[in-house]
């Protein structure tokens, strides 16, 4: 449990997502895939280690992932208003299409980070409470792993097509 809260391990995963984000700079996106799966498997390890919660009572736990959730929900509503009026007429689908030629970005991966904010939503806890000692259950813990990794997921992607985009732009 002390590597997950030593200053080197966290500064270490800072400067990995700020790497991902620079190899985008660059049009690479395997340092963002490297990333995410370092992600993925810290916040696995993270979550279900037998301390990982201790001294965070269960209605901690719950009103982070609320809170967590309730982020996810106003990206999706600002990042699918801004989809929306970038898909509102025909020059602006054009510019888009374009954007996407120029800088080699998949039009799948437009639309990730709203997709993947959307299945956050879906999940919700089955039980918040096991029946020992007040510990939170399974499904919170899978939740709230699940929130946080989808967070950093969405974030790092639509930083990473942002800085693709806005190193396609000749000023």
């Amino acid at each position: 449990m002390a590597i997950y809260g030593s200053g080197l391990a966290l500064v270490t995963m800072y400067l990995l997502g700020a790497g991902a984000l620079v190899g985008s700079y660059f049009r690479l996106s395997w340092p963002l895939v490297v990333c995410l799966l370092v992600y993925a498997i810290w916040d696995a390890k993270f979550t279900f280690q037998p301390q990982a919660f201790s001294g965070r009572s269960v209605s901690d736990i719950n009103d982070a992932v609320t809170r967590s959730r309730t982020y996810v929900s106003w990206y999706i509503a600002i990042f699918g208003a801004v989809l929306a009026l970038a898909f509102a007429d025909a020059e602006s689908r054009e510019a888009i299409k374009l954007l996407l030629d120029v800088t080699g970005i998949a039009p799948w991966l437009l639309g990730a980070p709203l997709v993947l904010a959307i299945i956050v939503m879906l999940f919700i806890p089955i039980r918040i409470e096991c029946t020992n000692a007040g510990q939170p259950s399974s499904a919170l813990k899978w939740l709230f792993a699940i929130n946080v990794f989808f967070q950093k997921v969405i974030l790092l992607v639509f930083g990473h097509l942002s800085i693709m985009a806005l190193g396609s732009i000749e000023l």
